[in-house]
């Protein structure tokens, strides 16, 4: 009887299925990497967006209180009245570039004691704006950031703020 001849193969067959299993798991690691990457570039683009917002919510309060007629071209104390701020090269918000804001104004008098007028500020900034505008209500990227800030500033009718 002749000896049983010896087996092999099976160490090709274990290195294959441990690289495959390698693989895997890196495609699943730069998956993960990339999304998390993307994620932070987000936040620091909303983190953007949040003081661009701020920055025209500043200059909005700073229009209404020094003359609410001279808001932008409209006039504040008469109806509603938006301002779009560009940005990039000598933009209004040029340290900003890519964002736009746009601010609205809208005043609502009425008697408390004496003739006042609440006048509501809304700015609303974006990376991809809508023809100049914000917010964008068109289909926009997954890079798309918004933020939107309002506030009311409450001024005599009889004179400035």
């Amino acid at each position: 009887m002749s000896p049983k001849p010896n087996q092999s193969g099976m160490a090709a067959v274990a290195a294959i299925f441990i690289l495959v299993i390698l693989a895997g798991l890196a495609a699943y690691a730069v998956s993960i990497s990339a999304t998390q990457q993307t994620g932070i570039a987000l936040d620091v683009q909303g983190s953007r967006a949040l003081q661009v917002a701020r920055s025209g919510m500043d200059w909005g309060i700073a229009r209404v209180v020094s003359a609410p007629s001279a808001f932008g071209t409209g006039n504040c104390q008469t109806g509603n009245a938006r301002v779009d701020l560009s940005t990039g090269a000598g933009g209004d918000l040029a340290a900003y570039n890519g964002f736009t804001v746009s601010v609205e104004c809208e005043p609502t008098p009425y008697t408390d004691g004496a003739a006042l007028i609440s006048y509501r500020l809304i700015a609303t900034a974006c990376n991809e704006p809508n023809l100049g505008r914000c917010p964008n209500t068109t289909s926009a990227s997954a890079d798309y950031v918004e933020r939107q800030l309002s506030t009311q500033v409450m001024c005599n009718a009889s004179g400035p703020c």
